[in-house]
């Protein structure tokens, strides 16, 4: 029993010094931050509901109980602590950007303005973050680029800022903001600055960016105070696509969204602790925007697409620090999205350039008789008796298996051929891969770098059809 003892403690001390180490990391590493809320939450575009419930940050409970004028102040410090803690991996990045303040001199010098516009828009001082890379065969089609091989100037994403036109900003509020941009400019994120003066105008100038400059503007973050709030959800009500993230501090204005169905991502910010600028009818819409931004089948957005704090009215920041994190995840989550979609589309293209019989023709080749009948030995094809029948029925198991994403595209693009269903996934994939092999070697580059599993699959079914010849 004496020699347990020790041994006991010592393990229990190696323990604690792990989930001390461990719990450092998180607070300080932003890596380490950003991957432990990979480990539980997934990929960005999952959307797969979150089932675990650990005790940590990550798995917070949302606010949950109906919305009234009655439990409003107490619903707001809910949210306030709901979001301190579902965003408390952002930590780190609000260290280093204190840090980076501190010692940000000229913040902006190395940084290009332009001015863009044309007949009918214009956004001044745009400041690109200096991105570039070549252009490929995709932006000459969709004439952002004259030839492939140019050089061309991108952002990951934009962020507006409104701020008054009667007023403007002071010398420290011009200072604060730039050092703000500046942070987000090293992370590949355009920022300006526009003097608003009426929803519409802001609207046709985020229209002119999205349509004139998409290489900088395919995720638009809009940021604005007050009055300024109010012109934003304005457009809102109108086009909640238009915005990708929304910063509202202090709206005065309420009853302006009549939408239960939020798709744009929510931050709201309510100056505290009194918030006497703040009407109880805009508080109140404020934290109904939240709560619907976070409806959403992405498990990312379900949790921080709405999130809303009290910030000290003492606090120097033009755009809060603690919002910071909120816009990084953002551009992340939309990125993700946009890879998908166009690896969706890349896809959609490659199989629709295959030969408009290539269903008949797989269908001759592949002799599906014959097939079912040579794997019937496999158990690609079997029979049950499922409990309270009286008949036996099949279950046809042949499709579980060489599932990829080519397999289900091409089987959604010809939905409605009879022939299909006749179809094994092996089938498909070794006679697609014979078409496309003869269509050269650039074609089926293209299908292993968009879907590894096809080619894999592709390979060795081919190695295996090969020996048995």
């Amino acid at each position: 029993m004496s020699k347990i003892i020790p041994k006991v403690l010592k393990f229990s001390l190696w323990v604690l010094v792990i989930i001390l180490f461990e719990g450092v990391c998180f607070r300080f590493a932003e890596d380490y931050a950003n991957f432990r809320l990979q480990l539980a939450w997934g990929d960005l575009n999952s959307s797969s509901s979150q089932s675990l419930s650990l005790p940590l940050d990550h798995f917070t409970k949302k606010p949950k109980g109906d919305l009234s004028l009655q439990n409003l102040q107490s619903r707001i410090l809910e949210e306030n602590e709901y979001s301190k803690s579902i965003l408390s991996f952002g930590r780190p990045v609000r260290d280093h950007f204190l840090t980076f303040k501190q010692n940000a001199v000229n913040p902006l010098e190395k940084f290009d303005y332009r001015n863009l516009e044309n007949n009918e828009s214009y956004v001044g001082d745009v400041i690109f973050p200096g991105l570039k890379r070549l252009a490929t065969e995709s932006d000459v089609g969709n004439n952002v680029a004259r030839r492939r091989g140019d050089t061309l100037e991108y952002a990951r994403a934009i962020l507006v800022y409104l701020h008054d036109t009667e007023n403007g900003l002071s010398k420290n509020e011009t200072k604060n903001l730039e050092t703000t941009f500046s942070f987000l400019l090293e992370r590949g994120i355009a920022c300006v600055s526009i003097p608003f003066s009426s929803a519409k105008e802001l609207e046709r100038q985020i229209l002119f960016l999205k349509s004139d400059y998409p290489l900088i503007s395919k995720t638009v973050m809009v940021c604005g105070r007050k009055k300024s709030a109010n012109h934003i959800m304005k457009i809102l009500e109108k086009n909640d696509d238009l915005i990708s993230l929304a910063i509202l501090q202090d709206p005065t204005e309420n009853n302006l969204l009549n939408s239960s169905r939020q798709s744009t991502w929510i931050f709201g910010l309510l100056t505290g602790p009194t918030m006497v600028d703040v009407s109880k009818g805009a508080a109140f819409q404020m934290l109904k925007m939240v709560e619907s931004a976070r409806i959403s089948n992405y498990l990312y957005q379900s949790k921080i697409g709405g999130v809303l704090r009290v910030v000290d009215p003492d606090d120097e920041d033009i755009i809060p620090a603690v919002t910071l994190p909120h816009i990084l995840k953002c551009v992340e989550f939309y990125g993700a999205l946009k890879i998908q979609k166009e690896k969706v589309l890349k896809l959609s293209v490659l199989v629709n350039d295959l030969n408009e019989t290539e269903l008949k023709t797989l269908s001759e080749l592949s002799n599906p008789e014959s097939f079912l009948e040579t794997e019937l030995d496999k158990n690609v094809s079997k029979t049950t008796l499922f409990q309270n029948s009286f008949i036996e029925t099949p279950i046809q198991t042949m499709n579980a298996e060489f599932d990829c994403e080519i397999v289900r595209l091409y089987r959604q693009e010809h939905k409605d051929d009879p022939e299909l269903s006749t179809l094994s996934n092996r089938q498909i994939v070794l006679e697609l891969g014979k078409k496309i092999e003869k269509m050269g070697d650039q074609y089926m580059d293209d299908f292993k770098s968009t879907d590894p599993k096809f080619y894999e699959f592709y390979q060795t079914l081919k190695l295996e059809e090969s020996t048995q010849q």
